[in-house]
């Protein structure tokens, strides 16, 4: 969790259908300050919450053009984190005083 733990841990949070349980139970068991776990807790999983829902309902409705939005939005999120993910982790070692 020292060096880019909570990066890792927030990425995680952002896969959808990842076993999350194992993950918190894991995260648990290491020195992560508990304020910061529930933030990078919930916001991971409110966006994949968020999305995946989006995406099963267009499914069951037949719309296909919300479907290929959202998973356009997947990606592109995947993507954008991919390659700023140097500036990212710069980002939360200032903020966290690492």
């Amino acid at each position: 969790m020292e060096h880019k733990g909570i990066a890792v841990t927030f990425a995680l949070f952002l896969i959808p259908g990842f076993p999350k349980d194992a993950l918190c139970y894991i995260i648990g068991m290491s020195h992560i300050r508990t304020r910061v776990f529930l933030c990078i807790s919930t916001a991971g999983r409110l966006f994949g919450t968020i999305l995946l829902s989006v995406a099963g309902s267009s499914v069951r409705k037949h719309q296909n053009g919300t479907f290929f939005i959202a998973a356009g939005a997947i990606v592109v999120t995947a993507l954008l984190a991919y390659l700023y993910r140097g500036k990212l982790l710069a980002m939360l070692k200032k903020r966290h005083g690492s």
